[in-house]
């Protein structure tokens, strides 16, 4: 088989919410730093009645992130919901929003950056934390929080944690997005299989459970062929398998990467062996010209199992052919599922911080996130008496003990490590990790290689 090098788009489309595919994508690499003579990142809360925008009133005011035809209305009643409340102070706010991928977003955002000219807050994915913050691309919130005194205990812990670097609070989560076991109802029943269970600390559902069940869902051949498992080929979905083991992809220091360690290698070899030995795990590269939807193969009842993330809720809920649910992921020595949780920011040459800083609390507090369960958007709220008091409004049309799979997520999540220089990491990754996906290195040999490119980007950090 001719090896193909798969784009980093395909693998790409994260939505802006939960319509789309959300961006875990790896973006265009971090441009330059922003002009010399470009405001400074971090500005503090202006003195009292120090403005310099004008009148409290009749200012336009505005926030933008990437967005389909769809979501566009759901910001726009943001931009209006905040424009209504005490917070804005007499000010209009307006939602811009930019078409396209989280690649062209960051384009964008850092050309007004480095302009000097910025919009006066937006969301932006976890992607770009790393080197947004190292490059000084967004404001240093801490002196805002401390003066809001707003109760942390009220939020969940994972979604601030993913944001704050140093002590320091870069970015209000905009929600929080994890990752679970879709499944097929009607193949397990087909094939005599108890539905899944829907406990984080059920320990009947680990690795064996798991492997054996995907077994049993597998049979046929060729084009007809049904498979018990598959996931996004991509080292952000698999590292689930080594953290299930103790692995993970580089060490807590970003200094060295860690992938090729016994512990990883053993969750990348039951991925291995569930695709070479069992035959029950699917590819892309199994199907026809090597590039083919895994999430289609699950929703057209191809696949019994399907990890992924939250933001497939919308897709998954126009399914009709089958019925379907959510269950944790299954544990090895250790459960995990992937944070990614996405933020609103203050660029750093904001025009008035004050309200800039005041849209930002807004979309903390318990209005606009009970605006954004009403529009079914962004995830898991951070609050979590809106959690508690809306739970039956979340993950629709799940049961409510498969809305609380989701819920309960965030208790078991962990952060995918992306650095400063993730994009440069990715691309140095993939040529390694597309062989062991064509089944020309094993899983040892692919660990080791990529280990041998990532360590020098990482030692150049």
């Amino acid at each position: 088989m001719a090896k193909r090098q798969l784009s980093r788009r395909e693998f790409l489309q994260w939505s802006a919410m939960g319509t789309g595919a959300l961006a875990l994508a790896a973006c265009a690499p971090a441009p330059a730093a922003p002009a010399a003579n470009a405001p400074a990142a971090g500005a503090t809360p202006a003195e009292a009645g120090q403005m310099d925008v004008g009148p409290a009133t009749g200012d336009n005011y505005s926030f933008m992130t990437i967005s389909s035809d769809d979501e566009e209305p759901i910001f726009s009643g943001l931009a209006d919901t905040f424009t209504a409340s005490d917070g804005a102070q007499g000010n209009t706010w307006t939602f811009d929003r930019i078409a396209g991928s989280w690649e062209d977003f960051s384009r964008k955002y850092i050309t007004e950056v480095a302009a000097g000219s910025t919009h006066d807050a937006a969301r932006i994915a976890i992607i770009h934390q790393p080197s947004y913050i190292k490059n000084q691309y967004v404001s240093d919130l801490t002196p805002y929080l401390d003066k809001a005194g707003l109760n942390m205990d009220d939020y969940y812990e994972s979604a601030f944690k993913e944001w704050t670097v140093d002590g320091k609070l870069y970015g209000i989560p905009a929600g929080i997005y994890n990752m679970a076991i879709y499944y097929n109802k009607s193949m397990f029943d087909k094939a005599g299989i108890p539905h899944l269970p829907t406990d984080w600390e059920d320990a009947s559902w680990n690795l064996d459970a798991f492997r054996q069940t995907a077994q049993k869902l597998t049979s046929g051949e060729g084009a007809e062929k049904q498979y018990g498992m598959t996931t996004t080929w991509d080292l952000r979905w698999v590292i689930h398998f080594p953290w299930a083991f103790g692995g993970d992809f580089v060490n807590a220091e970003h200094t060295e990467c860690i992938l090729n360690q016994p512990e990883a290698v053993q969750g990348l070899q039951l991925v291995e062996d569930m695709i070479r030995v069992d035959k029950s795990f699917l590819t892309p590269m199994q199907m026809a010209g090597g590039s083919g939807d895994i999430a289609q193969a699950f929703m057209t009842g191809r696949v019994g199992m399907y990890l992924d993330g939250m933001w497939q809720m919308p897709s998954m809920a126009k399914i009709e052919d089958f019925e379907w649910g959510v269950a944790p992921v299954p544990t090895g020595l250790h459960r995990f599922t992937g944070n990614y949780v996405d933020a609103w920011v203050m660029p750093p040459s904001v025009k008035n911080p004050d309200q800039s800083w005041e849209f930002l609390k807004f979309m903390a507090g318990a209005e606009a996130q009970n605006y954004l369960v009403s529009h079914s958007a962004l995830g898991l709220p951070i609050l979590k008496s809106v959690v508690q008091e809306r739970s039956a409004d979340l993950f629709k049309p799940l049961p409510a003990e498969e809305q609380q799979v989701w819920i309960n997520a965030a208790n078991y999540a962990r952060s995918f490590p992306f650095t400063a220089k993730w994009d440069e990491l990715y691309d140095a990754l993939r040529p390694a990790w597309d062989l062991w996906g064509l089944g020309e290195i094993n899983a040892e040999e692919m660990a080791q290689q990529i280990k041998d490119v990532v360590d020098p980007i990482l030692a150049q950090a």
